[in-house]
């Protein structure tokens, strides 16, 4: 069998019809080896791969809705513009896989993706509690409402990512690159963030509750009224951020950049400011300029 006695086959709609894994199967015998697999384009909608071993085989554009690809190695395969609306992604090896614009709504629980290409990929309310996306690439993707808690996204990029309203619970950020990205009411409650960038990040009404964000950059960012108690703040960039209505109780600012910071209304003590590397030029809780 081969990919031209499949692509005439027609639905009763008239729309190409869904492979079985029988077909697949039979194709990937053909190709010889799993990275000379082509089934770009195909509709895989309702198919059962899971096991299977697909290192690098070309799935670009390919429909997987509802389809199970639990425990399927997908390293470094080729799934840019995919869709994979209910697709079953658990435990499943996406290592270095390119998913570039790929559409989401899966079950990504536990699935390895690390160092895999996402960017501008579609992830909106995704569950990806304890997903491995160490050092991936998720500039500009869509993760509004993920459950993301304990994720590791270590040293991961996520410039401009879309990540409002974001379950990330004692996820691990450390080193990550959020330059710009939207945390608009994400919940970072316990998160690893030392080293994080957050330049210009948007962290308005965010939980960070006992985060870490030691050495984290968070120059003009934006976390009015984020809860910020317990955290650790040490030798953390705040330099031109705004922290008005912010709450710092109980976090270690020592050594921690607050040049020219806004923190008019935050909570946050007299002896807390006095361990700060600099707030010269900041506004003060009670509205005064620091000289």
């Amino acid at each position: 069998m081969s990919i031209d006695d499949l692509v005439y086959t027609y639905d009763e709609e008239g729309e190409f019809s869904p492979l079985t894994r029988k077909e697949v199967l039979l194709l990937l015998e053909e190709a010889g080896s799993s990275d000379k697999l082509n089934l770009s384009g195909m509709n895989l909608s309702g198919i059962d791969l899971s096991g299977l071993n697909l290192t690098r085989a070309n799935l670009r554009g390919v429909d997987l809705y509802h389809a199970n690809l639990k425990g399927v190695n997908l390293s470094l395969a080729k799934l840019p513009f995919a869709s994979l609306f209910g697709t079953n992604l658990f435990d499943t090896n996406l290592e270095g896989a390119n998913l570039e614009g790929a559409h989401f709504d899966a079950r990504l629980w536990s699935t390895n993706l690390r160092r895999a290409n996402l960017q501008g990929a579609l992830l909106q309310e995704s569950s990806l509690s304890g997903a491995n996306l160490e050092e991936a690439d998720l500039r500009g993707a869509f993760l509004r409402e993920s459950h993301m808690s304990k994720a590791n996204l270590k040293n991961a990029l996520l410039s401009r990512a879309h990540l409002d309203d974001c379950w990330l619970v004692g996820a691990n950020l450390e080193g990550a690159n959020l330059e710009g990205a939207n945390l608009f009411r994400a919940n970072l409650e316990g998160c690893n963030l030392r080293g994080a960038d957050f330049y210009r990040a948007d962290l308005r009404e965010a939980t960070l509750k006992q985060a870490d964000l030691h050495e984290a950059d968070l120059e003009e960012a934006n976390l009015w009224g984020a809860d910020i108690s317990l955290a650790l703040l040490t030798k953390t960039n705040l330099r031109r951020a705004n922290l008005q209505s912010t709450v710092l109780t109980s976090s270690n600012l020592e050594g921690a950049d607050l040049w020219r910071a806004e923190l008019c209304g935050a909570k946050i003590t007299s002896e807390q400011l006095e361990k700060v590397k600099s707030l010269q030029g900041a506004t003060l809780p009670n509205g005064l300029k620091h000289r």
